[in-house]
């Protein structure tokens, strides 16, 4: 059996669909909202205390790891990885951040340890190490965009290969599922077909929406300020603003083919999925 955690996110949920999909026994592990996909075996997990992980891993031999944005997050995934080799699992696949091995920025810092860690476990592992999402222009941007036409980082323009959750998801469910040696001790680089600056995003949104779709790079405290006045913490305001510095260096820009690599077809493109979330902008 598999156990996923993070299971309500972006990527838990379009890879538990995927994994349900092909007929793979799964079980979610949540901390507030029951996995809503059929035929999964949901079980309730604190991983910020680790409360209810022994229970969850109870017969799995692989997993998922992805803890979102918890306070501690490298602490409450270092406490997974614990339990799952105290529990005898065999496989383990982490969702991990582009660049975690440079630990240029904040959140690859917060990911880092917990790698170096399962290297350390004794665990088949791979590390799943995705750009930004392009889910995240609809998730996070779209209710700007919605009422003002534009999306709002303090970028200065640069140049990213965003990639499309449901390629990372499918990345995912090939190294969760291969019965051979094939994605052992690998670390999978994710990214989109191509390189875009925001402004050709913009673009790309305003051709797909059929309206103008502006990008605007804000002063970094101005920008600090809107995060906080929409109530994320000051501490995670400042790490998103370190990763839009890292993009602005320009770091986050290469393209990498390991999508098609692992998976037989080409990763998604920004065109394809502008124009499948055209109804939501």
């Amino acid at each position: 059996m598999i156990l996923v955690t993070g299971s309500s996110g972006t990527v838990g949920s379009e890879l538990l669909k995927q994994l349900t999909a092909k007929g793979e026994k799964v079980r979610a592990a949540y901390h507030s909202r029951p996995p809503a996909a059929r035929g999964v075996e949901g079980a309730r997990v604190a991983l910020s205390t680790g409360e209810g992980l022994d229970t969850a891993l109870a017969g799995c031999d692989t997993v998922f790891l992805l803890s979102g944005g918890l306070p501690d997050q490298t602490a409450a995934e270092l406490r997974a990885v614990e339990a799952a080799r105290r529990k005898g699992v065999r496989r383990l696949v982490k969702l991990s951040v582009w660049g975690a091995e440079g630990e240029d920025f904040s959140f690859a810092r917060v990911h880092r340890p917990v790698e170096k860690a399962i290297e350390k476990s004794g665990i088949a592992y791979t590390f799943l190490r995705p750009n930004g999402f392009m889910q995240n222009f609809v998730t996070y941007d779209g209710e700007t965009i919605r009422s003002h036409g534009a999306f709002y980082y303090p970028c200065h323009n640069a140049a990213v290969s965003h990639i499309d959750v449901r390629d990372i998801a499918a990345v995912g469910v090939a190294a969760l599922t291969n019965k051979g040696k094939e994605h052992e001790g690998r670390a999978y680089t994710l990214s989109g077909p191509e390189s875009l600056t925001f402004e050709q995003v913009a673009a790309k949104l305003s051709a797909a929406a059929g309206k103008p779709i502006r990008y605007v790079d804000p002063p970094e405290s101005e920008y600090r300020q809107s995060l906080i006045g929409v109530g994320i913490p000051g501490p995670y305001a400042d790490a998103l603003i370190e990763l839009c510095r890292y993009y602005a260096a320009g770091k986050a820009s290469r393209v990498t083919t390991a999508v098609r690599d692992v998976t037989g077809r080409e990763a998604r493109s920004f065109d394809q999925f502008a124009k499948e979330n055209a109804g939501r902008l």
